[in-house]
């Protein structure tokens, strides 16, 4: 149902017409989302009058943005080689006879891969690993090699972040670097996607979320999500599964009713062999969701290790879940520092935890003596 009622933008009697989106019973957020966004149109359509309004109908940071014939661009501010005319001709020029090797992939020039390089950079893809991936998707996709089109769709993004969940100063560089597939995402869809993640996670930080976790922008929330939120709860009981996620956002990405149950049986069964409960374990995921990752081998063979270098301390740190899981995620070297003072340095009062939480330079600071006793072992 629309209704066209006609505002002043009070500037000398201008008038426009702005459509009002009565909010649909049966899909809310979707008419939520419509009414910001014909308020935001309005808003610039008043504004427009001087012609210095965007397109869009989010108020850009000048900092962030650039506007290059008509279009709103993500601009990171990290130099204005991103727009350089000559710099986007020479990524967009390719020799068929000696770059197209076969149908849909293009072998990048030397000179090409140095500009697509510096081009991440300047978007704020930090790591190296993230940019050669995105590098490799410019050989398979041309969406990836043109600059423009990639800075109005990380425009188009930081939009719908805004609208959907009203996230602003997210990297855009370490969500396009972990997962350069939310390039392709219906941007007007995540928007409102997002408005159903906000209910469905009311206390989880989504900025943190989807920095983390950018692949979650292309699940189904209306079936997936709250069938993971389901089996969580049946798996932890007296977890509180939204803090959960909230420390450990790639949960959501993992298959809950299969890696992650036989993981959390095999995790119970070892430590109910040392007389830890369940209440315990739980209690152990909260302060380290990484246990519901690890392998039950891997951690079957920790829980051994402990018990053969320090006999009872399971037990004994069963009432500290925090410090028992973080000896458990510990590596073999760092657990065989317990048998280590044990052996060598037997009068030693330090604790299991200290010796574990200890850096490896101060502890070889502390006992010089442990490189030399670890190589014969």
């Amino acid at each position: 149902m629309r209704a066209v009622t006609a505002e002043s933008s009070g500037r000398g009697g201008t008038w426009c017409a702005v459509p009002r989106v009565a909010r649909c019973p049966r899909h809310p957020s979707r008419g939520a989302t419509a009414s910001r966004a014909a308020r935001g149109r309005s808003s610039n359509d008043a504004g427009g009058a001087d012609g210095g309004a965007s397109s869009s109908y989010v108020v850009p940071d000048p900092r962030r943005v650039k506007e290059r014939h008509g279009k709103r661009l993500y601009y990171h501010g990290h130099g204005e080689m991103l727009l350089r005319e000559d710099l986007i001709s020479a990524l967009m020029e390719v020799d068929a006879s000696t770059q197209v090797k076969e149908a849909g992939s293009v072998s990048l020039t030397r000179e090409q891969v140095k500009i697509m390089e510096a081009f991440w950079i300047g978007v704020g893809v930090r790591k190296k690993a993230h940019r050669e991936r995105l590098i490799d998707m410019a050989c398979k996709a041309g969406l990836y090699r043109d600059p423009v089109r990639l800075l109005e769709r990380l425009a188009q993004l930081e939009d719908a972040l805004w609208l959907g969940a009203s996230l602003s100063g997210v990297d855009l560089g370490v969500i396009v670097g972990r997962c350069p597939r939310v390039i392709y995402c219906d941007l007007d869809w995540t928007a409102e996607k997002l408005e159903l993640l906000r209910e469905l996670l009311p206390t989880v930080d989504l900025k943190r979320l989807i920095e983390r976790n950018p692949q979650v922008l292309g699940m189904d929330f209306t079936m997936t999500i709250p069938a993971k939120l389901r089996e969580l709860s049946k798996l932890l009981p007296y977890t509180d599964v939204f803090a959960l996620i909230d420390s450990h956002p790639k949960l959501l990405s993992m298959n809950i009713s299969s890696s992650v149950s036989s993981n959390l049986r095999a995790m119970r069964q070892t430590l109910a062999s040392e007389g830890v409960s369940e209440s315990t374990v739980e209690a152990m995921i909260m302060y380290s969701p990484r246990l519901l990752t690890t392998n039950p081998n891997t951690f079957a063979d920790r829980c051994a290790q402990l018990a053969r270098t320090k006999p009872g301390a399971i037990q004994q740190y069963a009432l500290k879940p925090a410090s028992l899981a973080r000896m458990l995620t510990s590596s073999e070297r760092v657990i065989s520092r317990l048998a280590f003072l044990h052996e060598r340095h037997p009068h030693d009062t330090t604790s299991a935890i200290v010796a574990v939480n200890t850096s490896a330079a101060k502890f070889i600071e502390r006992f010089p003596d442990f490189e030399e006793w670890g190589q014969k072992m």
